[in-house]
């Protein structure tokens, strides 16, 4: 059984790659990104959206779980710009579901960077995912929260 906020954190991963999607100007500037880089669109995607859900998950383990729908996108974005792999993946990585979890798994492995390559792709997957929260904050405002990108994604009203 996934905890709450294992799935809390994923769903703000997945919501915010349902914006970029339908984001005439967000897509463009990820489909610029894979083009520039050779990578397949909607592999590095999955990949950015699992990047933000470990971010968010290293911003709440120590919150109440309540307290996810109000978590800053702008904190988000500082945790990528600011935290090392390490201390982006240590909260998840102690959780007793990591071991389930093969897109934080995958996430983590990449970071590792043992290779040139993997090392070159985690640094793209970052600068990725910073631009295109910045771009998303630019847009909706940087007091935004996950509560507001939720209500702004794919199933919502609008």
């Amino acid at each position: 059984m996934t905890s709450f906020r294992i799935r809390s954190c994923r769903e703000i991963g997945k919501a915010f790659m349902s914006l970029i999607e339908e984001d005439e100007k967000l897509s463009f500037h990820l489909i610029h990104r894979c083009t520039v880089w050779e990578v397949e669109p909607r592999a590095f995607g999955r990949r950015v959206a699992a990047l933000v859900f470990v971010a968010s998950y290293s911003l709440t383990v120590d919150s109440d779980p309540s307290d996810i729908p109000r978590l800053p996108l702008s904190g988000i974005l500082d945790a990528l710009k600011n935290r090392s792999e390490s201390e982006l993946f240590a909260p998840l990585k102690a959780d007793p579901e990591y071991d389930t979890l093969e897109d934080a798994r995958e996430a983590w492995l990449i970071s590792t960077g043992v290779t040139n390559a993997r090392a070159l792709y985690w640094g793209n997957l970052r600068i990725t995912a910073r631009e295109l929260l910045t771009l998303l904050l630019e847009q909706i405002g940087r007091d935004c929260t996950v509560e507001d990108l939720v209500s702004k994604g794919p199933h919502s009203s609008r």
